[in-house]
């Protein structure tokens, strides 16, 4: 079932006790991540990004895709290629689950999809909270993190999920309504 950003954050206010809505004040010192899980490691990206959140189950398969495109789904009436997170980072592909998501993205060309394993929530973090990627952190992924965000007891690996999907070979990717 689609789920808005606003409906996540809704949702994990109640289940945390925290305020939907910060005040104005509080709002401009803080950014917005809807964070998300691949595997035991947990992300975070930019949530003004995210236009709706949907279940795998529709994805339907593209030929001559990219190999990180796990198939399309239809997107207010045109077909959005979804590209599988967990093949952009080297981790095996795993069967979905009823935790399985795919976010829409709309970015500043177009709409793009994203599986992950699963959607935590949707986090405010201050500026304070964002630190810069740890200097011994190596490896071709970590040109897309922009920092980590530190929330209570948990670390977000912060990305730019933009540029990681064009970096992809998705960003100009046409799919044809069947």
């Amino acid at each position: 079932m689609p789920q808005s950003v606003e409906s996540a954050a809704n949702s994990a206010a109640l289940a945390t006790g925290r305020p939907a809505v910060a005040g104005r004040s509080a709002a401009m010192a803080q950014k917005e991540f809807l964070t998300f899980r691949l595997g035991a490691q947990e992300y975070g990206i930019d949530a003004r990004t995210v236009r709706q959140i949907r279940g795998c189950a529709a994805l339907e398969g593209i030929g001559d895709a990219p190999e990180c495109v796990a198939g399309a789904i239809d997107f207010g009436g045109a077909m959005v290629p979804v590209v599988d997170l967990r093949h952009c980072f080297g981790l095996d592909r795993v069967a979905g689950s009823i935790f399985t998501v795919a976010f829409m993205l709309d970015l500043d060309t177009q709409v793009l999809g994203v599986k992950v394993d699963s959607v935590s929530d949707v986090v405010r973090l201050a500026r304070r909270q964002i630190r810069p990627a740890p200097a011994t952190w190596t490896g071709p992924d970590v040109q897309y993190v922009v920092g980590v965000g530190v929330d209570d007891d948990r670390n977000l690996i912060l990305l730019d999920i933009e540029k990681l999907l064009l970096d992809q070979g998705v960003g100009l990717l046409e799919i044809e309504a069947c």
